[in-house]
């Protein structure tokens, strides 16, 4: 019985020793975890970088078993405040099963992790890997995750309106919009244009710079706004710009400015005094008016080279400033002083308005108004020739018993002018009275010519009146015979006029 209990007593202790060899056994096993982020070793942190606000990046996260027991894991998931990280669910990875994953000596389990930032840094965003394992030298694995948010962002000066303001006709105005990044992104611009309202082309987008534009933080760019008014009024349009930026994708912003000038209007634009008798005078008002929208300067009043020598502007103070929608009243008298006919004169008035053409030799503008005037004088209309024939069957014979009872064909003899439509006309065609002082037959054709006025010298023709001169043609001999009458009036420009006389005799 006794050795019965002391073999008992050296199995049991046998027993014991064999158990506490296999705990030490199995204690010596080691649980190793390899983590690759983008396949570099992470041991507490990874980095995503600097990601543009809103848009979302991805890592390949891969957990290397390289112990020499299999790891249990029971969840993976991310720690943070916000929600900019994430991570690919734990049931769609490979081996999940039973809500863990058995990870295997020498295996490894691939995932991915995610950052999209919400908004740009500062501050940078940060959050928490966690993988919770059964290992025993470290159960919940923390790898701190961090990113920096960054945006492009756009300032634009001026931004609320581009006004060019008041700008003189035709002159030159600029307008610089800057557009800077003011973010911690590229900032893109890739579209800038102008469209004007209506059909104004004034206000053009002037730019050497070819799009896109790409802009580096606190860096920027300048646009040139040209307006030249070729027009009175104001000229609007749309400057839109379209770019990366989140905040302001596209703006749009109004450009304005007005083409400012006086614009003359002078009425009546031309003056007609008719007749003025010598040593008469008429005087006659015309005015001048701003029709602009910026003072008229009416710097003098002349009048042009060739004009009447008669002609005075009255006012004894030319010069006048006129405001938008104002006017002037000027007076302009004529009084000859002798006959100088009709003439057509033109009154400079020498101003600001752009709009006109001609310049003097102060660069001042010129508007015109033109003149009529004339003192009235007589003016003789008479033919350069009168031509006619006679057809008789014997010359002209003074013995001869038909010629007895007066100048007839049948004797040969012909009154020019007994007919309506024949003789010499002598006519006043001006507007003043024609006196006619003499009418004589200087050449009188070998005497077969005779002259037998209408009028005895001197008298007067009115204006439009007419009188006429009977040529009487005693044909002696056939063929052609020529004379001339000499007329003396007070037409100042022809105060003698000559008519030559062609008269031919043909035999029947």
């Amino acid at each position: 019985m006794k050795r019965i209990i002391i073999v008992f007593c050296i199995l049991i202790v046998a027993g014991l020793f064999r158990c506490q060899c296999d705990e030490s056994s199995l204690g010596s096993l080691q649980s190793r975890l390899v983590i690759l982020i983008n396949n570099q070793e992470v041991t507490d942190s990874f980095h995503f970088g600097d990601i543009t606000v809103t848009k979302e990046i991805s890592a390949d996260v891969q957990l290397k078993n390289v112990g020499e027991t299999e790891i249990e894991i029971g969840s993976i998931t991310i720690e943070q405040r916000g929600d900019v990280f994430n991570v690919d669910p734990m049931d769609k990875m490979s081996g999940f099963a039973n809500n863990k994953i058995i990870l295997a000596t020498n295996s490894v389990l691939n995932f991915k992790i995610y950052y999209r930032p919400v908004n740009p840094a500062p501050p940078s965003d940060e959050g928490t890997l966690v993988i919770s394992t059964n290992m025993k030298e470290q159960k919940d694995i923390s790898i701190k995750l961090t990113g920096n948010g960054i945006k492009a962002s756009i300032e634009i000066n001026p931004v609320d309106i581009i006004d060019f303001g008041k700008v003189d006709l035709y002159s030159k105005a600029t307008k610089d919009v800057v557009i800077k990044n003011t973010g911690t992104d590229v900032l893109t611009i890739s579209s800038i244009k102008y469209t004007p309202s209506g059909n104004s082309t004034d206000i053009r987008l002037d730019t050497t710079q070819k799009l896109p534009v790409e802009l580096n933080p606190n860096r920027e760019v300048t646009f040139t706004l040209t307006y030249v008014p070729t027009d009175i009024g104001e000229d609007k349009g749309t400057l839109s710009i379209e770019s990366s930026s989140k905040d302001l994708p596209e703006v749009d912003i109004p450009v304005k400015g007005e083409g400012v000038a006086p614009l003359i209007k002078i009425e009546p634009s031309a003056i007609d005094f008719g007749g003025v008798e010598v040593n008469q005078s008429l005087t006659k008002d015309f005015t001048v008016y701003n029709n602009g929208n910026k003072d008229l300067i009416i710097y003098k009043l002349d009048f042009a080279e060739n004009s009447s020598k008669y002609l005075s502007v009255t006012d004894s103070n030319v010069e006048k400033t006129l405001s938008p929608q104002s006017s002037t009243k000027y007076s302009i008298t004529y009084a000859p002083k002798d006959k100088e006919g009709s003439l057509i004169s033109k009154l400079q008035i020498h101003c600001n308005d752009p709009q006109l053409i001609d310049r003097d030799v102060d660069n001042h503008y010129i508007a015109y108004v033109d003149i009529k005037s004339r003192t009235p004088f007589p003016k003789i209309d008479v033919p350069g020739a009168v031509t006619f024939q006679l057809g008789c069957k014997s010359p002209y014979d003074d013995k001869d018993p038909a010629c007895t009872s007066g100048c007839s064909e049948d004797c040969c003899c012909l009154d020019y002018g007994a007919e309506p439509g024949t003789g010499l006309i002598i006519r006043n065609v001006g507007d003043a009275p024609l006196t006619v002082t003499r009418v004589e037959l200087t050449e009188d054709g070998n005497g077969m010519l005779e002259i037998i006025p209408e009028k005895n010298t001197p008298y007067t023709l009115g204006n439009n009146e007419q009188t006429k001169v009977v040529i009487r043609f005693k044909a002696r001999d056939f063929g052609q015979q020529r004379g001339k009458i000499v007329i003396e009036s007070n037409d100042p420009n022809y105060p003698v006029s000559e008519v030559s006389i062609v008269a031919t005799a043909y035999q029947k």
